[in-house]
């Protein structure tokens, strides 16, 4: 600072992790709105409305930013998140736990909140479901195609199948236009 060309620089950090240089983990770098804040005359000015800036970035989004200050390692997060959500019986029923799945899939991480949702769900779900002698050929078709969506990433597909799973095991059949889509992916998918 005591130089003419110096500057300073803001970001949001984590006191919890530590990068490996051993520095605090930076959480988010634009949310400073600019790379650095120079020396002029307005400096002071300059900080305070980087720091303003932050401090709101953070404020909107508190739980993201909590969460993300703890995970050490963002492989080894992905790895073992997935790994409990799907040891959870019935969790690609579930709009809630398949929507965390595909956040954690794709790279996300889950606020604090939502991983105690996932905690939640281990605690209370029973063991995982044998497909029971009642289940329609429907069903197990239906199980297949989900299988095989999940493979291709096909997350529409996901979507219209847990959608119309549910409907189906609730006793209702499915409509023309969804038997149309079903018989569809079945051809396209070969099953």
């Amino acid at each position: 600072m005591g130089r003419g060309e110096a500057s300073m620089q803001l970001a949001l950090v984590s006191s919890l992790v530590k990068d490996n240089r051993g520095n605090p983990m930076v959480l988010n770098k634009k949310a400073q709105g600019q790379s650095h804040f120079a020396r002029t005359l307005n400096w002071k000015t300059n900080w305070k409305t980087g720091i303003e800036r932050m401090k709101d970035a953070y404020m909107k989004s508190k739980g993201f930013y909590d969460a993300l200050a703890m995970i050490d390692d963002r492989n080894e997060y992905k790895i073992t998140l997935l790994a409990r959500i799907e040891a959870i019986s019935g969790w690609q029923g579930n709009h809630m736990l398949s929507d965390f799945h595909t956040r954690v899939e794709a790279g996300g991480i889950l606020t604090i909140a939502q991983a105690e949702v996932i905690g939640k769900a281990e605690h209370k779900a029973p063991a995982a479901p044998t497909p029971a002698a009642s289940d329609s050929d429907l069903l197990i078709r239906m199980r297949e195609l989900y299988k095989a969506a999940k493979a291709k990433n096909d997350s529409w597909l996901l979507t219209f199948l847990t959608s119309v799973g549910q409907q189906v095991k609730s006793g209702r059949e499915p409509t023309e236009k969804q038997m149309a889509v079903l018989t569809k992916n079945f051809a396209s998918y070969r099953i």
